[in-house]
């Protein structure tokens, strides 16, 4: 029956390679690989150290299977092998064994499964089991990414990348962590103009090297980038390589100490592979092996962080600060969500606010244009119930709300800060919120006064809207008043005449209609009021105090 069985196996081409310093006829530990080997200088080789080193303290026997193939019916296969040489206990390093162990661990109740980076299912990402003989070992990635992310910009660089192998559960966590991380570390430098250019933020869709690898991580070098993180299996190695031939480029190794692999790696984002490996092979020999279970280890678990000693090659970035961070990590001070959602979210948290747009910018972005505008103003007009005027000291800008509802309470001299996009009606500039808050202790310093018996008003007055004006001893030429209640009153100065609107629906306004209408044609008056805008020059009236 062994043979027959042996002979199947062969069909699905499975290939056994023995590693093994203990003579035995049987092997009791079995670890089948992924698509790399044990000298993958990471993931493979991280869960095999591991083995390895607990073996031989335990002399337990051990061995490890490659599948000549990346599919579930070669990993299955593999299985079958090492339960036919002996194995009480299979570890499986990596997500793509998933639908494997989901059948394995029905297929041998006997036999114990650690199955790392994954939760067993049949292959349709629906229906997740972990059986009472499998552990199923998560890791929080994002915390080990955050570290380097930190670490990174704490060390001096700004010019970050990350280069992921497959966008699958545990390298997004890398990256997205990573950039957590750099934003963290520049909030706590104070670096307002800090960006991740989430242009050199890519996956490369597999994990083995790759010359195509090379050249985007060279690309990525030549362009300004200094370090990258590459959580990419195999094809870190790629990127180490194209790092090598740049000058000051850096790399961030994943998963173990990479350190070795290249004077360009200044530090590795880990996972303790081996360590968890061993503390499962524990259980399983004191047989207090916890299946049925997925079990998520972080920073409290001492379970990921970065290589200190000769591997620490940060200048800048101390040991010290190093420790602080991850103890923020391990306390839960710092807290990570472990879903992508959730992690972008965070980041969002992390990322500096945007320096209000000053209004002479907002000026001069097209009309109509889709991008979402920050501005502070102090509001200094109310025209009707739907349009006010604000301005930072340097110029002002009439807002417009369709729906009135951001003016309800606002009154002149309030100070907001509104989001909104540029726009303009009959030659008056607006913008048109989508929301508006009042800031209570900031003080703006108003636009100086312009002196209208003295400046030129035949020329261009549009950059002049939302200014304060005031006139001297000019003569009102004409009052009118329409069915709605709104006065209109025209004055003369030289040979020029400017309408001053005054519209009824203003809140609290009846005092400036009375004495609005106090004045008739040919009286003299002094004025101090705010150029407005409607298919030319206008003048606002707000209050009282603005005709004497």
């Amino acid at each position: 029956m062994k043979k027959f069985l042996l002979a199947v196996l062969a069909i699905f081409g499975v290939v056994s390679i023995t590693a093994c310093t203990v003579e035995a006829e049987t092997f009791k530990i079995a670890m089948i690989t992924d698509a790399g080997d044990i000298d993958d200088k990471s993931f493979n080789q991280g869960t095999w150290e591991g083995i390895e080193e607990w073996a031989l303290e335990n002399e337990v026997s051990y061995k490890y299977y490659k599948p000549t193939e990346v599919s579930d019916d070669a990993y299955v296969a593999a299985i079958d092998l090492a339960v036919v040489g002996g194995a009480e206990i299979i570890v499986t390093p990596g997500f793509l064994f998933e639908p494997a162990i989901y059948t394995a661990q029905t297929k041998y109740p006997d036999v114990k499964f650690v199955l790392i980076d994954g939760v067993p299912h049949p292959g349709d990402w629906t229906t997740f089991e972990v059986a009472e003989n499998t552990k199923s070992i998560l890791f929080r990635e994002q915390e080990s990414g955050f570290l380097a992310g930190y670490a990174a910009v704490m060390e001096g660089y700004r010019e970050l990348g990350f280069m992921g192998g497959i966008a699958v559960p545990a390298v997004v966590r890398f990256g997205k962590g990573y950039v957590a991380g750099a934003y963290y570390a520049a909030k706590e430098l104070g670096l307002d103009d800090f960006e991740f250019d989430m242009t050199y933020y890519e996956y490369l869709g597999g994990f083995a090297p790759d010359d195509s690898h090379k050249a985007k991580a060279a690309s990525w070098y030549t362009a300004g980038v200094e370090v990258i993180h590459a959580a990419a299996g195999g094809a870190g190695n790629s990127v180490m390589a194209a790092a090598e031939e740049h000058e000051g480029a850096k790399v961030i190794g994943v998963d173990v100490d990479q350190a070795s692999q290249s004077e360009t790696v200044i530090s590795s984002a880990m996972k303790a592979l081996g360590v968890v490996v061993k503390q499962a092979l524990t259980e399983w020999k004191e047989g207090t092996f916890a299946g049925g279970a997925t079990v998520t280890l972080g920073a409290k678990q001492g379970a990921v962080g970065l290589p200190l000693g000769e591997s620490f090659k940060f200048t800048n970035f101390t040991e010290e600060q190093y420790l602080a961070i991850l103890g923020k990590l391990a306390d839960e001070t710092i807290l990570l969500p472990m879903d992508e959602e959730g992690l972008d979210a965070y980041i969002e948290t992390l990322k500096p606010e945007p320096a209000p747009t000053s209004i002479e910018v907002a000026l001069d972005t097209p009309e109509g244009a889709e991008i979402l505008l920050t501005v502070v103003g102090k509001v200094i007009a109310i025209t009707n119930h739907k349009t006010f005027v604000i301005a930072d000291g340097k110029a002002a800008i009439f807002v417009y709300d369709a729906s009135a509802e951001f003016i309800g309470d606002l009154a002149i001299g309030d100070i907001i800060e509104l989001e909104g996009t540029r726009g303009g009606y009959k030659g008056m500039n607006q913008l048109s919120p989508t929301s508006v808050v009042k800031i209570a202790d900031l003080v703006m310093l108003d636009l100086p006064v312009i002196d209208g018996n003295t400046a030129d008003l035949s020329g261009d007055l549009s950059h002049l809207q939302g200014h304060y004006f005031t006139f001297t001893g000019v003569t009102i030429s004409a009052v009118s008043e329409d069915n709605w209640g709104n006065l209109t009153f025209t004055f003369t100065i030289g040979e020029l005449t400017f309408p001053v609107r005054y519209d009824s629906r203003l809140a609290g306004s009846e005092a400036a209609a009375e004495h609005l209408k106090a004045f008739a044609e040919g009286a003299t008056v002094d004025l101090h009021l705010v150029l407005g805008w409607y298919d030319g020059p206008q003048f606002l009236y707000q209050a009282v105090s603005n005709i004497t």
